[in-house]
């Protein structure tokens, strides 16, 4: 007794002298015979899907340099931006008008003291303006005296909002210098080159009759 089977229905089995060579039969295929024909049908589907993969790394690569390229553009164009842009100005600081303010009070103002951060104009009298005709009374009787003044210089160059902060001591005077000041053209405010609103500034007017003859 040899240990072989004949074929069946004319396929191929497996015999114990088979088993014995280390071989084993798969669909009528001895194993070596079906491991190399695998290895070779997995070889060929590498083969194949490798020009896939090597496009998806070509590709992945492209859009690697791509961004490293953008990324570097952005930060030159950022960095001359620093380099080239001037250092930001800081504008004065604005006050908001109360509730229970004067209606020609401006909305929003800067209040006004002499060093101002950033002042390149001071308010000043435009010289158009004509100074205020003395009154007949007070020239009559004499009147003298300084008048002060507190307003708002608007960013037009107009003064509202205007109180007699010192008196000259004659409600004639006091009187005619508010007149005048509720007419006069004024130069406004600039502060870094731009008119802005001021309030709380102050200014004197001097009355003396021997102007006036």
């Amino acid at each position: 007794m040899t240990g072989s089977c004949r074929p069946r229905n004319g396929r191929s089995s497996w015999a114990p002298s088979d088993r014995r060579r280390g071989l084993t039969r798969e669909a009528g295929i001895p194993v070596r015979e079906f491991s190399r024909r695998r290895y070779v049908l997995m070889a060929q589907s590498m083969h194949r899907a490798a020009p896939g993969r090597r496009r998806g790394s070509m590709f992945a690569a492209y859009r690697l340099r791509t961004f490293a390229a953008v990324l570097v553009a952005c930060l030159a164009l950022g960095a001359c931006a620093t380099a080239a842009g001037p250092d930001p100005v800081a504008g004065p600081d604005m006050v908001a008008a109360g509730a229970g303010a004067n209606p020609e009070r401006p909305r929003f103002f800067v209040q006004w003291k002499s060093d101002l951060p950033g002042l390149t104009r001071r308010p000043s009298i435009a010289k158009e303006t004509a100074p205020p005709d003395y009154p007949n009374s007070a020239v009559r009787n004499r009147e003298e005296g300084s008048v002060t003044l507190d307003t708002c210089v608007t960013a037009e160059g107009r003064l509202v909002d205007i109180t007699v902060a010192s008196s000259s001591g004659s409600a004639t005077l006091d009187n005619a210098t508010l007149d005048w000041a509720r007419e006069a053209k004024y130069l406004p405010a600039e502060i870094n080159g731009e008119a802005f609103a001021v309030c709380g500034y102050r200014f004197d007017y001097v009355w003396q009759v021997s102007e006036q003859r």
